[in-house]
């Protein structure tokens, strides 16, 4: 993680030094995630969850429509396994729900193209590097046949895989201003690696989505 962490630092002064001009902002929103299964596993039906996003961002322009990102953000992902689990007359037990959560700090790399002026578009394509801080899950503890009675908070760390890939597809458009840009935009975080260490744990292999919305302020720096 330092490794990266010092690439990315090195990386982000030398365009510091280049730039034509440079941006740096914040941002926030929602962020909507679930389970993305790609073998049978068990985890074909799931419910997503629902989290903050919040970040900082710096954006070189390079030039007058292309641009170059690097954000840093608290990524909160996961989903709800819906178990199929019956009762002694063949009905599903109500709530029979397995919950995992997966925090993560996220570092996206992106390539963008800008229009406009003072009303503008833009899209970025890009890769994110996320490490893990924490993950639980949430499983009943005590339940009859009608329904879950207690739930249980177990520690997952040890069995995820302490570090995500993905890639990033991003539309969004504001409105600048003289030294302010605003911005609300659409974004996709699809995985491309699971979330258990498999050969460890045997989990099965499940990766990630997230789609996110978000509503940012960026400052510029002449």
């Amino acid at each position: 993680m330092k490794t990266a962490i010092l690439i990315i630092s090195f990386t982000l002064l030398s365009f510091l030094s280049q730039a034509q001009k440079h941006l740096v902002g914040a941002y926030g929103g929602l962020n909507i995630s679930n389970s993305l299964p790609i073998s049978a596993s068990g985890y074909t039906d799931s419910e997503r969850r629902l989290a903050p996003l919040l970040g900082i961002s710096y954006t070189n322009m390079l030039k007058e429509k292309l641009s170059l990102g690097f954000d840093l953000f608290y990524n909160a992902r996961g989903f709800t396994q819906v178990s199929e689990i019956t009762n002694e007359f063949g009905d599903p037990i109500p709530d029979y729900n397995r919950e995992f959560k997966f925090e993560y700090l996220s570092m996206p790399i992106k390539l963008g193209y800008n229009l406009g002026n003072k009303i503008y578009g833009f899209g970025n394509i890009g890769v994110v590097p996320s490490f893990l801080l924490n993950s639980s899950s949430r499983v009943p503890s005590l339940f009859t046949s009608q329904g879950v009675l207690t739930y249980r908070i177990d520690d997952i760390t040890s069995i995820s895989r302490r570090y995500d890939v993905g890639g990033l597809f991003e539309l969004g458009g504001g409105v600048k201003f003289e030294t302010i840009w605003t911005y609300l935009s659409l974004g996709y975080q699809p995985s491309i690696i699971g979330i258990f260490n498999s050969d460890e744990s045997g989990t099965p292999y499940v990766s990630m989505h997230s789609l996110f919305l978000s509503f940012g302020i960026r400052y510029v720096i002449k």
